[in-house]
């Protein structure tokens, strides 16, 4: 951010000091002010999200700085509300995810927000966005290097999914998932996403069993589908949210799946 007076001085130094010069949320300031508003400066911008975050607690701001950003990305008419329903989805999944998961993910987003997906172009857009922003991380692909995966920043995730379901806020992001020895509180899909995990689930498993997709391609949805079991459904929470019969055949679907098909290269029996 350029200061060209005192006031903007003292309103950038105040951001640094709410954001605790937290990098990540510094960028995603900047990144907010970038989005331009009719009839407002960007100092007016500032003032008002130094303000907003000045009213949550020291440890809740990190968060809260990625909600505004949010909140103002959907209320950009280009996006027409599919920001925060795109990236929910795409939260769902800790690993990294291929291209066909993530256009998926798109379609269920418009699904939800009411918005035809004629428009197939504003997906890349999107998604283009979203990585420029650095909302969105690109990995390579364990089977292939020539494509690339997607997996959200982790504190976007974070952000997301602790305000929904009441869970603490950690002022530091969570680098893997806790398992059966740790003392932290399983991952479930929660009553609030149970439906839709499930949904999303069920439409990777009919995209990866369609005879149209190479094998490479459905190997990729195989692997995005244990994604989101390993993310969001740990065994031992499942009396929480399902039977344990009903959670056993999440994985059984997937292995059947596998064997259907690729046989010949990664299953053996």
């Amino acid at each position: 951010l350029a200061c060209s007076s005192r006031e903007a001085e003292r309103e950038v130094s105040a951001l640094c000091s709410l954001l605790e010069g937290h990098a990540y949320g510094l960028h995603l300031a900047g990144e907010y002010l970038k989005i331009e508003q009719p009839k407002t400066s960007w100092l007016a911008d500032l003032e008002t999200l130094n303000q907003r975050l000045a009213r949550r607690l020291r440890d809740e701001r990190l968060h809260a700085m990625v909600e505004i950003l949010i909140e103002r990305m959907d209320a950009d008419p280009r996006w027409g509300g599919l920001v925060e329903p795109f990236l929910r989805r795409l939260g769902l999944f800790l690993s990294p995810i291929c291209w066909g998961t993530l256009d998926l993910c798109f379609r269920l987003a418009c699904r939800e927000a009411k918005k035809s997906y004629d428009d197939k172009d504003l997906c890349q857009l999107l998604y283009q966005r979203f990585i420029a922003m650095g909302l969105l991380i690109c990995l390579e692909q364990p089977d292939r290097s020539d494509e690339l995966g997607y997996t959200v920043d982790v504190t976007i995730r974070s952000t997301l999914f602790s305000r929904q379901e009441d869970l603490s806020v950690d002022p530091l992001p969570a680098f893997g998932l806790s398992g059966f020895t740790s003392g932290r509180q399983g991952v479930d899909p929660g009553l609030v996403y149970r439906q839709q995990v499930q949904d999303l689930f069920n439409q990777i498993l009919d995209e990866a069993n369609d005879d149209r997709r190479s094998t490479v391609d459905a190997r990729r949805l195989c692997r995005d589908a244990f994604n989101l079991i390993r993310t969001r459904m740990e065994a031992n929470t499942a009396p929480r949210w399902c039977s344990y019969e009903d959670y056993l055949q999440f994985g059984l679907r997937v292995a059947g799946l596998i064997r259907r098909t690729m046989p010949d290269e990664v299953w053996t029996y």
